[in-house]
């Protein structure tokens, strides 16, 4: 099953990868790029964006923010007119972890879960083309990362996927996994992202790129780029995503060096990166080369050294 490249499809570049691997700094890069316009993790919208008023990238509350408001007016006749609890209960029954096999293989799919995904298809479809039309982008960013939810956009018929994978140490992604970081969508309250034990993390940095690497072998379009890499190099490692994505060699002329002018996104969850405007030094975090203790260096490593070695980390 290849990409789909027909006239009017919305093209979509969804990041995959495991949390903390760079995902945001990504998109917040990739989004000053003419043409490309970040969402944020789309998967989360239904909760963050339209349940909850998370603040948006922009610095505003969702439902006073211009461009989700126009988006919800442009796709569901506003923001009041969307029911979240029942599309997150519709999207939990067709792209969650355990849903992947029938997304993957149509013959496994029931005749329930066939009109779920219809439905829930439609739902998001209507998202994407009004934010696709509201931001007058030729390439939404969708930063989401979790495999489920990239084969579902696979599945959908209105949906043109690239497929960028951004990959990690497996030990940086650990130790940035078990700090304590503020969620910056969340304005009524102090909530922290949820962090993660060793081996929880190790698991999830697993499945999370076996996953990417099995979108891959579906046939979509598909680039993978190491963390490091985009730090070190970032005009060159966004050049070749542009290039792969749009066909042509974009301008990056927001981009000096390790250093860019960012503008503002109205971007929907993520890192606190996410919410930084103007100029930005982009750094590499390697603190965990520092101040990891070796015994946990050692069980992630142990845990994860297939994958590790294979992209080239164990002579790190």
């Amino acid at each position: 099953m290849g990409s789909k490249h027909r006239p009017n499809l919305i093209k979509v570049l969804f990041i995959a990868g495991c949390s903390r691997s760079g995902s945001t700094l990504l998109e917040q890069i990739l989004a000053q790029v003419d043409g490309f316009n970040a969402l944020g993790e789309v998967q989360y919208c239904w909760s963050r964006v339209f349940a909850q008023n998370h603040l948006c990238s922009c610095g505003v509350k969702a439902h006073e923010c211009p461009f989700w408001t126009a988006v919800a007016a442009r796709a569901f006749g506003g923001m009041d007119r969307v029911d979240a609890k029942a599309t997150v209960n519709l999207q939990e029954s067709v792209a969650s972890r355990t849903c992947i096999p029938q997304l993957i293989w149509p013959g496994l799919r029931s005749k329930r879960f066939r009109r779920d995904l219809a439905a829930y298809s439609e739902t998001l479809c209507n998202l994407l083309a009004a934010a696709r039309d509201v931001s007058g982008a030729q390439v939404l960013i969708d930063s989401s990362k979790m495999p489920a939810h990239g084969f579902m956009l696979h599945a959908m018929e209105c949906v043109d996927l690239y497929v960028v994978h951004i990959v990690r140490d497996s030990r940086g992604v650990v130790h940035s996994l078990q700090r304590k970081k503020r969620d910056p969508g969340v304005y009524w309250k102090t909530r922290y992202i949820t962090q993660r034990t060793v081996g929880k993390g190790a698991l999830d940095w697993i499945t999370s790129n076996v996953g990417a690497h099995l979108m891959a072998g579906m046939g979509v379009p598909y680039l993978c780029v190491r963390y490091e890499d985009l730090v070190r190099e970032p005009r060159r490692t966004i050049s070749r995503i542009v290039t792969r994505v749009t066909g042509r060699k974009p301008r990056l002329d927001f981009l000096r060096g390790t250093r860019m002018y960012c503008r503002a996104t109205h971007s929907s969850g993520g890192n606190p990166v996410r919410a930084r405007h103007g100029p930005i030094e982009v750094r590499l975090d390697d603190e965990w080369h520092r101040v990891m203790p070796w015994q946990r260096k050692l069980a992630v490593t142990a845990l994860t050294w297939p994958l590790l070695a294979g992209y080239g980390y164990m002579c790190d």
